[in-house]
């Protein structure tokens, strides 16, 4: 399938445990003040996303329009806003596993999108683009950083300590909602961020669906959850990726 927007204007990560890898491909980027998925995008990159497998998925470009939405036949129905160029996506009933499409901008940057149907309201997808030669001169430290913390979240997730993190085993607990008990077990500090897996469990007597924009706080970079939906008394691990501070 391929999806046009006619006379475009001007530039404008389930229900299982994770293995390592696969909690570095949920990684999913916090950004304050919002609770859509806002990601840093550029071109030739590869963005992880997630949309919901009942409801619209929104999918635009924090400034800028979208060109061409390209996909298999059949795996995204998609309505075009031709004022606005953005997209509002939906999936087929039944729809469970992963979509790759291509995005390409007005200005000619081409995205590649792995979108995981999840089971969550409707929500947006923001790319956070940038000029070709901003892009060409913050890549790699983006990238290096980007991969820092995916290095972070896989050792923790592997019970391991990278050689340049510090270990701390704690027992924090931390308030987060009345059903739900959340408990900071470990922390790996590196000079520039620290990673913390946590332990959620549902205290209520119903189940409980967890999303990692609920988990969010200002100064987070990163959630990936183990288990997002839990039985009453059930755990999971949670992993978030934050930057260092002075009094960590």
């Amino acid at each position: 399938m391929t999806h046009t927007l006619s006379n475009p204007d001007s530039i404008r990560v389930t229900v299982r445990r994770l293995s390592a890898a696969a909690l570095c491909a949920s990684l999913f980027v916090a950004i304050p003040g919002t609770c859509a998925q806002i990601i840093d995008a550029r071109d030739a990159g590869v963005v992880y996303a997630k949309v919901s497998k009942r409801e619209l998925t929104r999918i635009a470009l924090d400034r800028g329009r979208i060109a061409v939405l390209r996909a298999k036949d059949g795996e995204l129905h998609v309505d075009a806003d031709e004022d606005t160029g953005q997209l509002f996506v939906s999936l087929p009933e039944g729809a469970d596993k992963p979509i790759n499409a291509f995005l390409t901008t007005t200005d000619g940057a081409t995205v590649t999108l792995l979108l995981q149907p999840a089971d969550i309201p409707a929500d947006s997808i923001i790319l956070r683009t940038a000029s070709t030669a901003v892009a060409q001169r913050t890549a790699p430290h983006a990238d290096t950083h980007v991969r820092a913390q995916r290095r972070l979240l896989a050792a923790l997730a592997g019970d391991e300590v990278p050689p340049d993190a510090d270990l701390r085993e704690v027992s924090t607990p931390r308030l987060l909602w009345r059903e739900a008990a959340m408990t900071l077990q470990r922390q790996l500090l590196t000079r520039d961020l620290v990673a913390e897996r946590y332990l959620v469990t549902n205290r209520s007597p119903d189940p409980m669906v967890l999303e990692e924009r609920e988990l969010y706080h200002p100064g987070v970079n990163a959630i990936a959850i183990d288990l997002h939906s839990l039985a009453p008394g059930e755990g999971t691990a949670v992993y978030v990726v934050r930057e260092r501070h002075g009094d960590d």
